[in-house]
This record gives C-alpha cells, structure tokens and sequence, in this order.
C-alpha cells in the first residue's frame, strides 16, 4: 500500500491493484502497468525529474489526473486506532444486552438458538448491575436489550428503569407478542424504542417461521398497541426460502426497505436461501464495488473490524462477545472483571488484513466482513459468498450456481 495523498492510496494485490478515491467515493481496479506508471509520477515528487513515458503510459497518465488520482498532495498515511487502554472510553459505540435467552417462540433461523420458555438462562439482578457500571464506565452511550425474548425476564422494567437515564438510546429487541397495554404505556413514559420481528404479512407464513400458530396475530396486536402510545417502532425481517412477504394490508407496519437475507449461523443453513437469495449475498463487481466508497467506512476498516471494533454482546451468563450471532470468537467473562481488562485487541482489530483469502485481496478495505455468516466455515476463512479470487483477479460468475448445488446435495 501506499498513499498519494489523504484521500487517495493504492492497495497491491496479486495481479491487479486498486486505487482508492476516497474524495470522490471511487474504486478502481488497474493492471501493473497502471501501478507502475503511477509508482513513477510518485518519484518524481522526491527527485523532481519528469519520467519519460510511452505513448500508453501518458494515456494512462491522462486517466489518472482526469480522476483526480494524481497529481498527489503527499502527506503521512493517518494515524491507526488508539488501544482502548490509552483512550477515555473503550471506542465502543453500541451493546447488546441479552437478558435472557429463552423465547416464546421456535424460529427455524433463529441465530440465537434460543431455549424454550421455561428452560435456559436469565440474567441475575446482581449480574445486571455489574453490566450497566461497566458499560457507562466504557462511554458506550446505546444500548438493545435482546433475548431470547428479553419480555420474558420479570425484571425487565426493573432493568430499563435503572439504565435509561445513563443512555442517549434504549431499544428493546422483541417479537411483540408479548406487549400489552401496560408494557405499551411503561415504553411510552420512558422514551424506549422497540425493533420488533416480523417476517410476512401473511400469518400463515409469519407463523412458519415462527413455529408457533397464532404468533402473527399476538404481534400485529402488540404493534397496534405501541401504534396507539405513540411508541416509535421499527420492523426487522430476513428474506428465506420457501416464505412470502405476502401483500402489505392497512398502514399497521411495514416490511418495505432492507430486507436482506438470512444470514447462514445459529440454526439456519443454506437450505434457507434459494438461487435469488443466494446471488443477492454474493459480492460481485457489479453488486458490492458498484457502490460509492465511504471514506469513514474505509479507514475504519484498515484499523478494526468493521462491527467487532465498535459493538459488544454481553450474554446472560456475563460471556463477552463481540457480535449478537457470534459465539466463536469471546473477549471473556465479566463476572469479577471489567470491561478494560476484557476487551483483547486481536478481536477489535480483526481487519480483512488477517483473513485467510483476503488478506492480500486488493478490495479488502471496501468490503463488508460480516464474520459470524460463515455456513460452518474456520474462524479467519474468506467468507462464502465472495466471488472474487485475487490470486488470479477473476471473478467466478458461477458461484451463485455453485452454492444452489451444494444445497441440493443437502436434501
């Protein structure tokens, strides 16, 4: 790698190189030729010699200035994250708390693999409080309370009441069924957001995800009553095979927008992904490197993982990972420690630069690393769905092909 200026450097790869436009949002792919022409007009900056170019290179030359890729404005490479042990705060943004992980209900993806409602593990009282010190000991200013089902803790209001004052944002992570007048109200005075889970607007396919009949109705019921206090809601849904959004009926809610597909850890496997689904996860240079670069996005990536460096998932039994649906990876327990002691810098700093078939992949500072969606690959794999191998710069316009045969075998 190096840098032309703050906004503009280039990553070598194997065979091919990009060349990261951050002021104008651009990605390019270029030969060794480009690299070197643009290698040459760098050094010129330091002897002041013009280099002599071929009728080819001074084209390439020509591109490269009409992009506002060169002529650089050399300055040092940016500064790399601080440790969180040198910093105020952690450098974490945002929590997950699972208060519980038993649930009212069975969903076949379900990325928890949350226990019935009678069984599995509630958050202790004394547990809570430990939590709650140590995420406002760490800066972290939002918060989700997650289960399971987090309604089926029967301290739950006992525990919102407490933290809401100490943060800026409080969700609650919820099926609704379980939402009455009373709770609607309890959301409403302390100013509670809710992220409720709804996967049609047909009952009979909501209740097929679900595994619970009747699950839809109780939901559409908890809605209406939040709809009533005036609590704001929003809708969470994943697209999978075999389940239809249905038709959308009254202004209740909606499942438009970003609907993505499941994500293949927990109890869902590829079976839930049909050929649509599965092209729509696979990164493809028209897909995922058609999309404007984001200049925060992109340096954050070359400092730490793009989710694990800022968020954590605290568990029911104090288990501190750094993802909701990641159980591989854990910076430890909470129980007698704090959050500074836990927090391991090789898990922060889980770069695509570690990554086994991306670590030398040109692109990996524009892609997205969702780590825990690995359909029961190692740890540090390239994920499943990338169809660009770096070793030879191709891309494989079959995996989506590939993918679908594999899921036959399956059945």
């Amino acid at each position: 790698m190096f840098y032309l200026n703050e906004d503009v450097f280039v990553v070598s790869g194997p065979v091919r190189h990009a060349v990261y436009n951050l002021a104008t949002g651009k990605l390019y792919s270029i030969t060794d030729q480009a690299l070197d022409v643009l290698k040459r007009l760098k050094a010129t900056d330091d002897t002041g010699q013009v280099p002599e170019l071929s009728e080819g290179e001074a084209l390439t030359q020509r591109f490269l200035e009409m992009e506002r890729i060169y002529p650089p404005a050399l300055c040092r490479k940016p500064e790399g994250h601080e440790a969180p042990g040198d910093t105020p705060d952690l450098g974490m943004d945002f929590a997950w708390l699972e208060v519980t992980d038993r649930c009212n209900l069975k969903c076949l993806h379900c990325y928890e693999e949350a226990n019935d409602g009678i069984s599995g593990r509630i958050m202790a009282w004394e547990d809570y409080l430990h939590v709650i010190a140590q995420l406002k000991a760490g800066g972290i200013k939002k918060i989700q309370f997650i289960g399971g089902e987090p309604m089926m803790h029967p301290r739950l209001r006992d525990m919102i009441t407490l933290a809401r004052p100490d943060f800026e944002f409080v969700e609650v992570f919820t099926n609704a069924t379980l939402i009455s007048g009373e709770w609607a109200s309890f959301f409403k005075e302390f100013d509670i957001r809710i992220a409720a889970s709804v996967y049609s607007y047909d009952a009979a396919e909501h209740d097929k995800v679900t595994g619970v009949s009747g699950a839809h109705a109780l939901t559409a019921r908890g809605l209406a009553l939040l709809k009533e206090k005036a609590v704001p809601f929003r809708t969470a849904t994943v697209c999978m095979d075999g389940v239809r959004m249905g038709e959308k009926q009254g202004d209740l809610f909606s499942l438009e927008g970003k609907q993505d597909p499941v994500r293949l850890v927990g109890r869902a496997s590829l079976k839930l992904l049909n050929k649509d689904l599965i092209a729509r996860k696979i990164v493809t240079r028209t897909g995922w490197f058609s999309r404007p670069l984001h200049k925060g996005s992109v340096q954050g990536a070359m400092k730490r993982h793009n989710c694990f460096g800022t968020k954590l998932y605290i568990a029911a039994d104090l288990e501190v990972y750094p993802c909701v649906m990641e159980r591989r990876f854990s910076h430890g327990n909470l129980v007698g420690h704090t959050l500074r002691e836990l927090l391991q810098a090789d898990i922060l700093e889980m770069t695509k630069d570690r990554i086994e078939g991306c670590r030398d992949c040109e692109y990996r500072y524009a892609c997205f690393d969702c780590r825990p969606d690995s359909m029961g690959r190692g740890r540090f794999d390239k994920p499943w769905y990338c169809a660009y191998d770096p070793t030879t710069g191709l891309w494989d316009d079959s995996l989506a092909d590939k993918l679908l045969a594999q899921k036959e075998e399956m059945h």
